[in-house]
């Protein structure tokens, strides 16, 4: 961020970035760095906003700016550059634009940035409570869906009734979106034999969240996946969920959530976004 500036956090479930905030993520697949992304805001409005690829070359001499529409098998690695587009189809659908650089996503005390560094250096308007902003009850599954979910699945996102997107006003499991919008509840538009609820207790193969969230590549079905983009492989860290699904077996589907914590599998790395969507919600810069 320029100068002195800071980061606007009256809402704390939606900060304001200053004008001039940069932020940058590096994908590296085995320790080879293959992308790098881009994020600037250059002026006041909401959509003030650009998103860019860069593209490494195969020496690692530098990196050049990508095609707008994306890159299929980046230097042969397998990996996908995002076209704009699908920067912004994540990007915008929260106002700050700014993915995974969060009041719960930094409320973690592992190596990087955080929510008290960045308050010690002055860099917030409002000082966050000492102890940060963690999950009630601390469920490892709940953080994973905000980090990897939220960014689409909440108010002004996607429009379905589904909020993944765990919000720092929220004291009791119970008051989670992950929680209230998808225990027992019917799923609005997606239909699939076997399939009863957006999360049955005690029933991950029949829970809508964890069906999509568990299936890649399916010609029958290829809209089937979620997240939708930048994901071809399953994330391993996405058991979390389906572990979480099965102890609602017994607890008769009423929180889900144990233990106490903070933002477990939310994230709590540094970045500006991205979907997280195969590397279990660590945070970064592009969409």
């Amino acid at each position: 961020m320029p100068g002195c500036r800071q980061i606007d956090t009256k809402d704390q479930d939606h900060w304001r970035f200053p004008e001039g905030t940069r932020m940058w993520e590096e994908i590296s697949i085995a320790g080879v760095p293959v992308e790098t992304r881009f994020l600037h805001r250059f002026g006041p409005g909401p959509d003030d906003f650009v998103f860019a690829a860069y593209l490494w070359r195969a020496d690692q001499s530098g990196a050049d700016l990508a095609d707008l529409f994306g890159v299929q098998d980046a230097n042969g690695t397998g990996h996908d550059v995002p076209s704009v587009a699908q920067c912004a189809s994540c990007h915008g659908k929260l106002s700050e634009r700014v993915l995974g650089f969060g009041a719960v996503q930094l409320s973690h005390s592992l190596p990087g940035e955080t929510l008290t560094s960045l308050s010690q250096a002055g860099r917030l308007t409002v000082a966050p409570p000492p102890a940060g902003f963690g999950i009630p009850g601390g469920e490892p599954a709940v953080g994973y869906l905000h980090g990897n979910c939220g960014h689409c699945h909440n108010d002004t996102g996607v429009a379905v009734s589904l909020r993944l997107r765990a919000l720092t006003t929220a004291s009791a499991p119970g008051e989670l979106g992950a929680v209230a919008t998808t225990v027992g509840k019917k799923p609005a538009f997606f239909a699939v034999t076997g399939v009863t609820a957006l999360v049955e207790p005690g029933a991950p193969d029949a829970s809508a969240v964890w069906y999509r969230l568990s299936r890649r590549n399916d010609p029958a079905m290829p809209w089937v996946q979620m997240p939708p983009l930048g994901t071809a492989l399953t994330d391993p860290g996405a058991e979390v969920v389906r572990e979480w699904i099965l102890s609602l077996g017994g607890a008769g589907g009423s929180s889900g959530s144990s233990g106490a914590g903070g933002a477990s599998g939310a994230g709590g790395g540094a970045g500006a976004g991205g979907t997280a969507a195969g590397g279990g919600g660590s945070a970064g810069a592009g969409g």
